[in-house]
């Protein structure tokens, strides 16, 4: 290589670099232009959902907790999913706490957080409605059949009894 390509090299580098340079300028410059946001309302809802449930005496243990879920018929499946805003705690109980803005009635408010709260294995739902200012507590009880309760009692006793076994095998080694 001459010391001309050596040159025209480095110059190709050089213009390169620059380029790349003002590329990311004008990416952080456009990027930095004000927009309407949209969740700047929702957050305002978060913090004063937060507030009530502090002001209340509840620990906030989690935000913004997910429940997913997938159905199938036939060849079809369909995936749901359900947010919670908060996981909180309160004499030992927890709560999922939707906040929102929605005027749901009390069989939608069921139907809807139903999932949310057999997912999350939550003791109690609290719906937040700051628009009117009420609060919802939903509790749901489950009623499950005598065979269920059996299949796991026998399982638990199996476990048991294994444990025992195992305990039994270790202490007796030769």
């Amino acid at each position: 290589m001459t010391r001309q390509d050596d040159e025209s090299v480095i110059a190709a580098v050089g213009l390169f670099g620059a380029f790349w340079c003002m590329w990311c300028v004008a990416k952080s410059l456009v990027g930095a232009w004000p927009r309407k946001q949209k969740e700047a309302s929702l957050d305002g809802l978060l913090q004063r959902g937060l507030q009530w449930l502090t002001d209340n005496g509840y620990d906030v243990l989690k935000a913004e907790k997910t429940a997913k879920y997938t159905g199938y018929i036939d060849e079809c499946s369909i995936g749901y999913k359900e947010a919670a805003d908060f996981i909180a705690r309160k004499n030992g109980r927890e709560y999922a706490v939707i906040v929102g803005l929605e005027d749901l009635s009390h069989d939608e408010i069921c139907r809807r957080y139903f999932p949310l709260f057999a997912i999350l294995d939550v003791q109690e739902l609290i719906f937040l409605n700051l628009r009117d200012e009420s609060v919802h507590y939903v509790d749901f009880q489950l009623h499950r059949p005598k065979r269920y309760y059996v299949r796991h009692l026998v399982y638990r006793g199996l476990w048991f009894s294994g444990g025992i076994l195992f305990a039994f095998a270790l202490l007796h080694r030769t």
